[in-house]
């Protein structure tokens, strides 16, 4: 063993986040990443994360989040944690002038949280907004994010201060981990295609398993299950720390939404309005939603969803999943995107995300849509029952779906699936345009079951001695996921590791 070196498995946000807190608290730091340029999918990544301004009340809200699946000391801990963020990320943006913008969910017209939940106002939103003398677009020019850069500043102000901090962080790339050196029920370093690692300890922030397919089929409902263009993450730290005595959890949920899938393999979700708060009869925006032009139907023409939930982007897939006994099949999977001129002319139906810098062209979506329909990903229809006839559903069926949606919704405002009405617009302006949408997995939350100081634990509930998990390897969330909840994780990760390895002392 290495006293006082600790290993970190992945650079992402959670990785980049617990090498500088590490370093700052006097440890000497190697930081592993499999792939040839960091970032992860946290690059990719809407940006924004929380801190808490009551941890009490932070704790109820996050209960009721996890609904059982997360024990109440490890919630404890987190909303605790919460409470520095604000001050911490205040240190970390003095390193490159970073503009940082804190709020709390009363403060403006935005929605922070989706569920409403007692305790959602306890949380500080905090995000990025300015990182001067940088040009941004030259030195990430391999990632595209749907949401902006916000991601990209926030991922940007950590690689910046793991570079100020080179004489107590070592950077490896191209360097995947192979599995963990564990000596009398301890683990002491990894093993990589360059020989052992040895440390005092090894943190795995080596993200989830979105493009293992294997592990999708095995944990997943519905499948096939479409990932973003990131192809780093396919579960390697869950299976070392399996081999390694580690019980898991959450493996059944991830965070998610219903999308595209691009040719070559990789999903864009669809592009959606604002985020909406369910318990608020007048949902706030934080300025004009996205007017959406489109259903979605299944394989006999009839809806079954909102295609506009309050947070779409994590729960969009969850309608999808049903297996038909009746059926014998997915029904839903895939599902028919269907949108009209109104919608081809109103905006992008599709968001990219993608972070490679081996992809020799990053892909970008038009802002007409002409690029993709020219391409066949959407199929163009003068008509309805052209449209069944691709769909390969009754043309009856698909017609009284239509008139239900443009005239019970739209206009009698009786919103099915409760479609919210600032999303409701009628389509049924032709040519009609017809895509299959599939599951997206934006991040897997599942991975290594967890205590307190983030240790990994065995079946048992006892501490593997040397192990500890952040991010979304082996994530709080099990029920249902907080916006900015994991990049929240990342620094709570990187807070609690060390205070526990410093305890240690």
């Amino acid at each position: 063993m290495n006293n006082n070196h600790v290993i970190v498995v992945g650079y992402g946000l959670a990785g980049g986040l617990a090498a500088i807190e590490l370093a700052d608290a006097g440890f000497q730091v190697t930081l592993l990443e499999k792939m040839p340029m960091p970032g992860g999918i946290s690059i990719m990544a809407g940006g924004g994360f929380k801190g808490s301004k009551n941890p009490k009340m932070s704790f109820q809200y996050l209960k009721h989040m996890n609904n059982g699946t997360t024990p109440d000391d490890v919630l404890r801990a987190f909303a605790n944690s919460m409470s520095k963020i604000p001050n911490r990320v205040l240190e970390l943006a003095k390193t490159n002038s970073s503009k940082i913008d804190f709020w709390d969910s009363e403060d403006r017209d935005a929605v922070s949280n989706h569920y409403g939940y007692p305790g959602y106002d306890s949380f500080i939103q905090c995000r990025i907004t300015e990182t001067p003398n940088v040009d941004l677009a030259t030195k990430w020019k391999y990632v595209i994010n749907g949401r902006g850069w916000e991601g990209i500043r926030l991922f940007n102000m950590i690689f910046d201060n793991v570079e100020a901090r080179k004489d107590r962080i070592t950077v490896h790339f191209d360097t995947p981990m192979l599995g963990l050196i564990k000596k009398d029920d301890r683990v002491e370093g990894v093993h990589t295609k360059f020989g052992e690692h040895s440390a005092e300890a090894v943190v795995l922030a080596c993200g989830g398993f979105e493009n293992n397919d294997d592990m999708k089929a095995q944990f997943f409902q519905g499948r096939p299950v479409y990932a973003h263009g990131h192809w780093g993450n396919t579960g390697d730290g869950i299976k070392a720390a399996q081999k390694a005595g580690a019980d898991v959890w959450h493996m059944w949920h991830y965070h998610g939404s219903y999308g595209f899938r691009h040719p070559e393999g990789f999903a864009i979700r669809v592009h959606g309005g604002e985020a909406w708060r369910p318990t608020d009869p007048h949902p706030p925006r934080r300025h004009e939603a996205k007017k959406l032009y489109h259903i979605v139907v299944d394989k006999n023409g009839r809806r079954f969803m909102n295609e506009h939930m309050p947070y779409a982007t994590d729960m969009g897939h969850r309608p999808m999943e049903l297996w038909s006994g009746e059926e014998v099949r997915y029904p839903r999977i895939p599902a028919y995107f269907i949108s009209d001129e109104n919608g081809r002319t109103a905006g992008p139906w599709g968001t990219v995300r993608m972070n490679d810098v081996r992809a020799k062209d990053i892909y970008k979506w038009s802002d007409d849509n002409s690029k993709e329909i020219e391409s066949g990903m959407f199929k163009k229809f003068d008509s309805l029952t052209d449209v069944a006839e691709y769909i390969g559903c009754d043309p009856a069926v698909l017609v009284a779906t239509f008139h239900k949606y443009n005239n019970v919704s739209c206009i009698e405002g009786d919103h099915e699936y409760k479609r919210p009405n600032f999303s409701c617009f009628p389509v049924k302006k032709p040519p009609y345009y017809v895509a299959e949408v599939w599951p997206v997995v934006g991040n897997t939350q599942g991975g290594p079951r967890k205590n307190k100081n983030f240790q990994v634990i065995d079946p048992y509930g006892k501490p593997i001695a040397g192990l500890y998990t952040s991010g979304e390897c082996g994530s709080i969330w099990g029920h249902v996921y907080m916006s900015s909840g994991n990049l929240s994780e990342c620094f709570v990760g990187a807070d609690l590791i060390t205070q526990h390895l410093l305890s240690l002392k």
